[in-house]
């Protein structure tokens, strides 16, 4: 992609599977960003992260009175927690809630 597109990516969108060292290495060499969904808890950079946002709590809420949801967002930066990735990164987590009632068809 790089040979081809070269300048005209900013970012890169990736699922779990690119969450790691080689990938993100690659991604910087490059000079791209990267937005890489993070799900196993047990792995880093997820584990690090759960472990600074339950320590560092949310870091702002938001509630939709119309569409009756809250959302709640955590926010870390500057983690270094992979071992074959030299860069740090962010982590951002949001979670909603909904307390509208399901209506049946």
């Amino acid at each position: 992609m790089h040979e081809t597109y070269g300048g005209f990516i900013d970012a890169i969108v990736g699922d779990a599977l690119y969450a790691n060292g080689p990938v993100m290495t690659q991604l910087d060499n490059y000079g791209y960003s990267g937005l890489l969904v993070l799900k196993k808890e047990k792995n880093e950079p997820l584990k690090d992260a759960l472990t600074l946002w339950e320590i560092e709590g949310r870091c702002e809420s938001y509630a939709d009175a119309e569409r009756k949801e809250h959302v709640e967002f955590w926010d870390v930066d500057d983690i270094e927690t992979l071992t074959s990735y030299k860069g740090k990164i962010r982590a951002l987590r949001a979670v909603v809630t909904s307390r509208r009632k399901k209506k049946i068809p």
